[in-house]
């Protein structure tokens, strides 16, 4: 069973959620169940990105809303904290 966390979520949350829509961190991005449908833009990470709030997600471009993510998320590693584990695990320095 996967934990969620509800919003309202906190200026902490909401700033971690969206360097994860960024490209920021390590995961797939909240994307619009809409995002086929014109206008939804790329934001150079995906199209149809989902823009974190206080009320939860919602879609810039056609108002979709959301008012739930995986606690997972929250935990979310940088690209360079990333790369470093994968590059350890390569070297034969971590199972």
């Amino acid at each position: 069973m996967m934990n969620l966390i509800d919003a309202p979520w906190t200026a902490e949350q909401i700033e971690t959620l969206n360097r994860l829509q960024r490209g920021e961190l390590y995961g797939h991005p909240y994307t619009c169940p809409h995002r086929g449908e014109v206008p939804h833009h790329d934001n150079g990470h995906d199209t149809g990105c989902l823009l974190a709030t206080k009320d939860g997600w919602v879609c810039p471009d056609c108002g979709y809303t959301q008012d739930w993510a995986h606690a997972s998320s929250l935990e979310a590693m940088s690209l360079a904290d990333m790369m470093r584990l994968l590059s350890r695990r390569q070297e034969g320095a971590c199972p």
